[in-house]
């Protein structure tokens, strides 16, 4: 959760705003201020979630560190809506920051 709370802060920009217990040390509700009155939400469960597997439906081009892997209750895409003016400016600062960027595209 470390990783995830620093990815969310540092590299996205979005301040944790809140942290919730579950009861009988379940797990944690995190939640990350997403900009215009939105959250973004994140789960951790504590025990009992089942192993991450490939999803089949990966394109080829797709590079092997960003192939899906799915199990219950996980996400595997999650969307932002950025005004294309931005976009070169945030694919660069998410290069700066260490994310690995890639092209998985089924067209040439």
């Amino acid at each position: 959760m470390d990783r995830t709370v620093d990815f969310y802060t540092n590299v996205l920009g979005m301040p944790l705003i809140k942290a919730i217990d579950l009861p009988d040390g379940m797990g944690q509700h995190f939640f990350f201020d997403a900009g215009n009155g939105r959250l973004r939400g994140v789960l951790l469960v504590h025990g009992g979630t089942p192993t991450a597997k490939p999803v089949a439906p990966c394109p080829r081009r797709c590079p092997a560190w960003a192939r899906s892997y799915s199990a219950v209750g996980s996400m595997n895409h999650l969307a932002f809506n950025v005004p294309e003016e931005k976009f070169d400016e945030y694919r660069k600062r998410l290069r700066d920051k260490g994310v690995k960027l890639g092209r998985c595209s089924t067209t040439t």
